[in-house]
């Protein structure tokens, strides 16, 4: 099996139609971000998608753990510029 790597960087702003979703299937999974007409999948280690291991359960766990981080942080600069304009937060 050919070991699978990654190298780079990719930075997205979002814009209204951005969205992030699960794709599950009865063996396999992926999490995929689209925005402005750029997609990024990512997926288990293995070149099917469908090998999980150890590390990929890890990665799972820091990324839902950064995601949360992420989404705390956009909730309280959304509060915060909200009571700045004197308009209510959604």
């Amino acid at each position: 099996m050919m070991a699978w790597t990654s190298h780079g960087s990719l930075m997205l702003g979002h814009s209204r139609d951005a969205r992030a979703e699960c794709l599950t299937g009865a063996s396999s999974v992926q999490l995929r971000i689209e925005t402005d007409g750029l997609g990024v999948s990512l997926y288990p280690s293995g070149d099917s998608g469908r090998e999980v291991t150890d590390e990929t359960v890890t990665f799972a766990r820091q990324l839902a753990e950064a995601a949360s981080a992420y989404l705390a942080e956009v909730e309280r600069l959304h509060t915060e510029q909200a009571k700045q304009s004197g308009r209510a937060a959604a």
